[in-house]
């Protein structure tokens, strides 16, 4: 009897388990941009994202081999990481940083500009839709632990 519980007990909990990876978070941030956007809208987007991968990718290419083991050294927090990494920094590296933090931010203030209202108020709704699945996956992980 106590064998046969304990099998049920385990289908269930795993089935439980197994049904709440399930959830559908969007991958996208929770907007379906191709029927929310119009191309010019996504052609930006698509410009500024490589505007943002060439600023990334030429601060990493900046860094020493010292900079890149500080960044490599999973003992520390990311926290960590950042302030030793901070500590390191050359002026040049520094202007990059800022510069690529300048430029995704007018980057994102142009693309909001060409935002309508409802396209605004589509993605305020997404964004808190996500939140609150996101929310109760984290909730249903940590009663779980």
């Amino acid at each position: 009897m106590k064998k046969t519980t304990m099998a049920i007990m385990g289908m269930l909990i795993s089935l439980g388990i197994a049904t709440a990876q399930d959830v559908d978070m969007p991958t996208d941030g929770g907007m379906n941009k191709g029927d929310m956007l119009t191309e010019e809208q996504q052609g930006v987007l698509a410009a500024n994202k490589e505007a943002v991968q060439a600023g990334r990718e030429a601060f990493k290419n900046s860094l020493t081999q010292e900079q890149l083991d500080i960044v490599a050294n999973k003992e520390l927090t990311k926290s960590e990481r950042r302030e030793a990494l901070k500590v390191t920094l050359t002026e040049d590296q520094q202007s990059i940083m800022n510069s690529n933090r300048v430029a995704s931010s007018i980057a994102r203030e142009e693309f909001r500009a060409t935002l309508t209202d409802e396209q605004k108020a589509q993605i305020r709704s997404s964004r808190s839709e996500r939140d609150g699945a996101r929310s109760r996956v984290r909730v249903r992980n940590r009663t779980r632990g």
